[in-house]
This record gives C-alpha cells, structure tokens and sequence, in this order.
C-alpha cells in the first residue's frame, strides 16, 4: 500500500508534502475539520487521495472512511473543472467507482445512487446536492427525495470546497453533523471545509517546514505579484481600469469589477479602445479599417447573473476563456473581465490584474487568479475611489481593506507574503474586513421531522430550505427572465386562464440555464420598453398571463420568472437584458440537439419535434405513448382543437416499464440475493440484515392483487408477475398502491411483526412517510382493517426515525430500493 506510486498513477505527478500528511490522517481515519491550502497548490486533489486512503483501509480490513465522497462548490463552472478531472483520475481506476455530476440541468447519469456499498464521487452545487440532504431535492419527487436524503446523509464525507464563500452552508453541514451524532445515526456525514482563508482555527491541516521547502510549492507560493493602489474619482473609476489593463502587451489580462453593469461598460470601453488602436494601425499601413463584427476573440466576460446557458457555452467554447486556463503565452494582449463569479475555483492564470476594492477574502480569492503558477512577475493595480472631505463614510468590509491595502503600501501580494502580512492583524481587523457571513437558522425537530414527511406534498409550516443552505441574507429585489417560444401561441390562440398556464409550466418547467437574474429595478426599466405579454411564475409555481405594461407600473413581480416571447428582444453581447439587443435564444429548444431531457410539441402546429421517430402513434398520427401531460389551447368550429403535449424520449421512461417479464417469485428472491449482498460489503449487523431480507422478500406481494395484475396486463393467472413488458392506464388502477397491499398482507398472513421490516415494504415506493391515502387500500382486504394498520404505519414511522434518526432510516429504505433497481434489471 504505496500511497505515492498510487496517486502518482492516478495523476501524473508526485505528491505534495501536504497531500501525503492529508491521507494518512485519512488513512487513519482522523478527518480534519479545515484544509487551509493556497490557491493552485491541488486542492481538489483531495478526491484521489480520499480514494486511495479508502481502497487501502478496505485492503487492511478497517472501515473507518466515508464511502462516498460529496464534492460542493457554488459555481457551475468549477464543478465542471472538477469533473473533469475525476473522470481523468477514473479512467486509471481498476474498481468499481460511481460519478455523477449534480448542477443545474445537467442530466444526472444516476450512477451515485445504484449501490450504496460501491465509492461514489458526487461532484455539484450546493443547491443541488444541499437540498437533497435536507429531504428537499430540487426537482424531486415523494420518491427520490428520501432516497436521495438516505444517500448523500450517511457513509458520506462532504468536502466543501471554497467553504469562506459561502460559510452559511458549512454551518448547516455541521448542524447536521451534530444532529445525527445526538440521535446516535449509524454512520453519520464527515465535513471537511477547502478554504485559503479559513475563519476558525480548530482541527487545521495547513502548509508545514517540508511544503515550504519543496520546490512546486516554494515557486508558486513566493510568486511575485506587485500591488499598486490607484486612487481616482469615482466617475473615472471605469476609465482607470481600462487604461491601467491597456498597458500590458501581449499579455493575459485579468479584471474584477463589482457588478454586471460595470463589467458591461468596462468591456464595452475595451471594444472602443480597441477598434481605436486597429484603426490607427490600418492608417499607418494605409489600408482601410473594416470593423469586426465583435471582439470575442479578444475579451471573455462572466458575472454571476448570466444565463446557466451562456456560462456553459462560455467555458466550453470561448476562445479567450480558455487560453486563461492553459500557461500558453499570447501574441496579443487578451482580457478576462468578471464579477466575483469569477474569482473562486476556476483555475485560471493571468499574467496580470487590474480590479476595483472589495473585501480582504475577496482579494485575497483575485490574487490567487494571477501568477498562480509562479516563474515570472505579475503585476496587480487596485483602483479605488477617493474620499470625499468631510463627509463621513459608512465604515464597510471594503473601507477597512482599503485602509489596510494602503497601510501595507506598496507590496507583494504572494501567498507566502499575504500571510504573513495577514498574521499581524489584529482579529478585530481581521473580521471588520472579511464580508459578513450569513448564517442559517437553526434547525430544530419539528423542522426536520416536517422535511422527513416527504409523502405529504404541503405542509403549512413546513420552512424553505433555500435560507438553510445560504443563509439570512440582505433582500435584494430581484426577478429571473427567460424566454419560451409558446408564449407567441398562448397569445394567438389566446390561452391566458391560470389553469391552463399553471399545469403548462408544470410539466415544462424553467430551468436555470433558462434564466437571467435581473435586478428588479432594472427588469423593470427594460421591459417598460417592450410591447406585448408575458406569463409570470410565482414562487409557488402558479402562472398568470400578464401585460408587460402593468410590470412597470403596478404589478409586483419580485422573487417571480417572467417568461417572455423571444421576439420581445433580449440579451446584449454582454449577457444582460436589454430590449435593443439580439432576438433571445429560447434555450428549452436549442438543448434539445444535445442531451434531451423531456421534448415540447405543439400538435396541430408546424413545429419541429426532435424525436418524432421515436414516438409510438395511432394510425391518424396522434401521440400513444409516452404521453406526459397535454393542455388544450383552443377548439373552435372552424379549426381543429390544438393541444401542446409534452413528452419523453424512450431513454428517459420509467423503470416500471421493463422489457421483460418477471414473475413475482423469481423477482422477490433476486431481490433477496441482492439486499443481502449489498448488507454484507456495508457490514451491516445482523438484525437489520434479516429485516432488509424480510421486507425484499414481501415487499411486492401486494402486486398478488387482480386489481394490479390486470394493470400488468397478466393473462396467466396462475403465475403473477412482478414486472410487464407493458402496462395498462395507471388510472384503472383507481390509486391502489401495491406497497400498502403488501403491507397488509404481510402483517395478515404472515404474521410479520418486524417493525422495520414492515416500514421498509411500506415505504419503498416513496409513501409511507408517514401516510397513505384511503383510495391506496387493497380493495380484496377489510377496510377497517386497512385504517388500522395505516394509523399503526404511521406510529411506526415516528417511533423508528427516533430510534435509528431521520438519515439512517432514510438510508436503510435506499438500501431496499437499490436492491429493487438492480434485480429489476435481470432477465431469466
């Protein structure tokens, strides 16, 4: 068990000194609470050498570590980055290994959640993946939101990359932490926090004498960047910045401003100085100037309120972007100009930096983007407003940097240098100048037991998770614009009822790479220059069909998703709202071409469907299956009805339709097989082993139902079948759900007095938690006796989550569902 010839297999080169002292406290089973780590010295390297350290505890019989790894960060294009990179480090991997990747729509390969007993690396946002822990999935069902919650909430370390950006959800993660070790949870989260300026000193791995000396670290942490202050009027703050940045030549220039519109008007200025420069030179030569159609190929922007659309493509094809991530030089000066979107994680390096003041961890994240691999000087000019005499200013984060920058005069802003610099603070200093931190309310049982009810789709008091995951933090009016091409449709065929637009957005949902933040003030100023109507989504989700006039006026639409025609105008070269820009992208259609999640087609209607060849139709053309949802636009007398339908690709459909028989016999004993298998490598003890196989081998008799082998389209009654090759309407089966039939049947007939057992075979299709509906109840079985095992079902619930906590019995229910999925997946 060599750990340096392993990671060295894994990644190309040696190990740090730090990264060897990290897998042996791994190794050992000691997790340290905080890596305080400079920027570019492998960070993300932790994930290789938690799997090394897990492979060699399991060669040596231990089973200390965690066995799967979450890897959260709060920016799409870093969890990209990150997969990159682990999908590198697989491809040299020889065990079974699961990655899945968890942002936004990216479509969730599902390998995660097949076998909780294989290492699984889950690499995605803390929206994402922080809502799953707390029962909450964005996008999920009464299904996978306790699946999920089981998943990621045991045998699960959770590193927390960049975790001073973003402190509200490493102080949830702990809350957890401490929850489950109170209830005593078999195998409670780990939590590691990935921070160069870490605000705790407890339980810190940080660089020692051996990383200083070594001679990759030494170069990058004594890279030379020289800080200069600029101080300018505030109208002539954009202006500095521009000539300070057009100083280098043929260099990578970095620019961090504050907010979108600054970064707007300041590469709006670079294309002017630009166009400027080539135009003297074509009179030099005399030749005539043909302006270019833009200057992408020689300014990148990124501010956090872009499109998920637009960021995506950025980091995938922009030129610009792209030559910031490789050490290349370049043969003219190209520039990079970004809002704090851009100042963690991403593994850029400029030659240079020019940015306005923000806060001491803001800076310190800015530095780390120039000169990040060390071997030449960089420069970094820092351009901030004077102040006005005699006027007194609000005392921020940013007004103490300043006076501590100017303080500190002119200096080298290396890793090495800054820390020192930053050590003769006082800690009064040190927190008036690092940005406030959020924090989350505390969480308390009735919260968590209200997030734990999953089969209850309302629950009045039941708190949102989203002031969990980031925090109590200052309200700022803001409101998402996307643009969808039914809304011309709705209008010409005059679908404006709620209804009709509520159950639409329903089965269509807006997804982030659809949507630009907007401030409301500014939404506002924008769209009172559009003509038309759009259909505004609360945050319930309820839609209304509203005039673009009443938006300017009267009509409060903070917090909603404005959808708007794409011949409304919509984005500017620089990602923001502006009506005398380009006709918007609707991006609901243009992904279609790439990874197609669910597809829109408009029957009656000429328009493109993307998997029209897939799609099973009657001989008149009308869609069979997989039909999802229609919502009728109009019918009258002189033309047809015209529905819009929303359907799936063939890929996409349920499980439950299999293409196979599988009696139910056969079917519960391979369930069997495989719940035992999967309890023996989790070491699971003896008493839940023997209710995990009690619950697989009854958890589908209720399927013996005539009632459900109809619906199965079972023509032998002598031998029902737990799987069909097809299915009848789901309506015919009139709400009976098979769970609960096997739920009676095995306390009935069986005798089964197990109560995990028998909340296991309750529980396994996502009700259960902790009730059913009385339209659920075996219709061959007493009535009365149907209430009373539902009311015990519902008592047994609450009496197991005290006794095994909220994420173990999530856990153990998984561990049933994951057997199911593999068994449903064999053929005689």
């Amino acid at each position: 068990m060599d750990f340096s010839s392993d990671f060295q297999k894994l990644t190309d080169h040696l190990p740090l000194p730090w990264q060897s002292r990290l897998y042996d406290r791994l190794y050992a089973g000691d997790i340290p609470r905080v890596c305080d780590i400079p920027t570019g010295l492998g960070k993300t390297m932790v994930i290789p050498i938690w799997l090394i350290a897990l492979k060699h505890q399991q060669m040596a019989g231990q089973g200390t570590l965690p066995r799967r790894l979450v890897y959260i960060i709060n920016r799409r294009t870093v969890v990209d980055q990150a997969t990159e990179v682990v999908e590198q480090i697989r491809g040299k991997w020889t065990d079974p290994l699961a990655i899945s990747t968890l942002r936004g729509e990216l479509a969730d390969n599902g390998e995660w959640k097949k076998d909780p007993s294989v290492p699984a690396i889950i690499i995605g946002t803390i929206d994402m993946v922080g809502s799953k822990l707390l029962f909450n999935g964005y996008g999920d069902g009464r299904y996978w939101r306790v699946h999920h919650a089981g998943l990621v909430g045991q045998d699960t370390l959770w590193v927390h990359d960049e975790a001073h950006i973003t402190p509200a959800f490493s102080a949830l993660l702990h809350q957890v932490q401490r929850e489950q070790k109170e209830c005593h949870e078999m195998r409670p989260i780990q939590v590691m926090e990935l921070t160069a300026t870490p605000r705790s000193d407890q339980d810190v791995l940080s660089l020692e004498d051996d990383d200083l000396d070594h001679p990759i670290v030494k170069e990058r942490i004594t890279a030379e960047k020289i800080v200069k202050l600029h101080e300018v009027e505030k109208s002539k703050k954009g202006a500095r910045i521009v000539e300070l940045a057009r100083q280098h030549a043929s260099a990578k220039v970095l620019i961090y401003v504050q907010t979108p519109r600054e970064v707007k008007a300041i590469a709006n200025k670079l294309r002017s100085e630009l166009d400027k420069e080539q135009r003297g030179l074509a009179k030099s030569r005399g030749k005539k100037y043909k302006k270019p159609d833009s200057w992408d190929c020689r300014i990148a922007i990124l501010n956090g309120r872009m499109r998920g659309y637009e960021r995506d493509q950025m980091a995938a094809d922009n030129e610009v972007y792209r030559k910031f991530l490789n050490a290349e030089s370049v043969d003219e000066s190209i520039y990079f100009v970004c809002t704090s979107a851009g100042e963690v994680g991403i593994d850029i390096d400029a030659d240079h930096m020019v940015c306005d003041m923000s806060s001491m961890d803001s800076m310190i994240q800015r530095l780390g983007r120039v000169n990040r691999r060390g071997g030449k000087q960089a420069q970094v000019d820092i351009v901030y407003e004077e102040e006005k005499k005699n006027t007194p200013s609000k005392v921020t984060c940013d007004k103490v940097t300043c006076d501590i920058l100017k303080r500190w005069g002119e200096f080298n802003g290396s890793p090495d240098e800054l820390r020192t610099l930053l050590s003769e603070l006082t800690d009064t200093e040190r927190d008036a100048a690092f940005s406030s931190t959020a924090k989350p309310p505390p969480l308390d049982d009735i919260i968590l037991d209200e997030w734990s009810m999953t089969s209850i789709r309302d629950i009045p008091s039941r708190q949102n998770v989203q002031q969990y995951l980031h925090g109590k933090e200052p309200y700022i009016p803001m409101v998402h614009v996307a643009w969808r091409q039914e809304i011309e449709l709705f209008d010409e065929y005059e679908v404006k009822d709620a209804r009709s637009l509520t159950d639409w957005f329903r089965m269509c949902p807006v997804r982030s790479r659809e949507r630009l933040q907007v401030l409301l003030s500014e939404a506002k100023k924008e769209i009172s220059k559009m003509e038309g109507a759009a259909v505004c989504i609360d945050t319930a989700g309820s839609a209304t069909w509203i005039e673009l006039a009443d938006i300017g006026q009267s009509k409060d639409v903070s917090s909603c998703i404005l959808v708007l025609s794409p011949k409304s105008g919509g984005l500017d070269s620089s990602g923001m709202l502006d009506t005398s820009g380009k006709k918007a992208l609707d991006v609901a259609v243009a992904a279609f071409g790439k990874e197609p999640e669910r597809g829109r087609r408009l029957e009656g209607i000429d328009s493109p469907c993307p998997f029209d060849d897939d799609i099973p139709r009657s001989p008149d053309g009308k869609i069979l299956w997989p039909e999802r949802g229609r919502v009728l636009l109009r019918e009258e007398d002189e033309r047809p009805a015209v529905e819009l339908v929303l359907y799936m690709p063939a890929k996409k459909l349920p499980a439950e339709n299999a293409a196979f028989k599988q009696p139910l016999e056969e079917h519960s004993q391979w369930i069997v097989e495989e719940v035992c298998s999967i309890s023996k490598r989790l070491g699971l003890n003896d008493e839940i082993t023997k209710a995990l196989e009690r619950a697989a081998r009854l958890h589908d008799r209720g399927k013996e139902a005539q009632i459900w082998q109809r619906y199965a389209r079972n023509t032998n009654d002598c031998v029902p079948v737990a799987k069909s090759k097809k299915y009848g309407n789901p309506r015919s089966l009139g709400g009976y759900r098979h769970e609960f039939g096997s739920l009676v049947r095995a306390i009935i007939d069986e005798g089964v007095d197990n109560e995990l057992a028998l909340h296991l075979i309750a529980t396994h299709h996502g009700w259960g938690r902790p009730y059913f509906r009385e339209n659920a109840y075996d219709r061959e079985r007493s009535r009365s006796k149907s209430r009373e095992i539902e009311a015990d079902a519902r008592r047994r619930f609450g009496r197991l989550q005290r006794r095994y906590g909220r994420w173990t019995l999530a856990w153990l229910e998984s561990i049933l569902r994951c057997a199911d999925a593999l068994a449903s997946t064999k053929e005689e």
